[in-house]
């Protein structure tokens, strides 16, 4: 999970969270668990988003949680790219806390480095 508060630099002149500041929480809820288990592989592999797919359903006019609840998803994943010497890809979901204000979903793409 990532917590983005509402702060006077997170946030626009309708004082609701800028547009840029909730893809980056979505991007860090999908990318940080594929970073973590690439980590802990030990080996040098590239992540990527390939692709990324937004909803917005209303203002976020507070703090917002970001999850992503795809993680089994996530580690197979990871295992295909650490056997395989191709590029693997896998569209993870991340969601804005139980109410949600926005829907996204990246495309995480993965590729063991020589």
């Amino acid at each position: 999970m990532v917590r983005i508060p509402l702060k006077r630099r997170t946030q626009n002149h309708f004082k609701s969270i800028y547009f840029g500041v909730l893809t980056t929480g979505a991007d860090c809820a999908g990318g940080f668990m594929a970073m973590r288990l690439v980590q802990e592989s030990g080996q040098n592999v590239s992540l990527l988003i390939k692709d990324f797919k937004a909803e917005f359903l209303k203002r976020a006019e507070g703090d917002v949680l970001f999850t992503c609840e795809d993680g089994s998803a996530i580690c197979v994943l990871v295992d295909k790219a650490l056997i395989s010497d191709d590029r693997v890809n896998t569209t993870v979901p991340s969601l804005l806390g139980s109410e949600p204000v926005a829907i996204f979903e990246l495309t995480l793409t993965l590729k063991k480095r020589s």
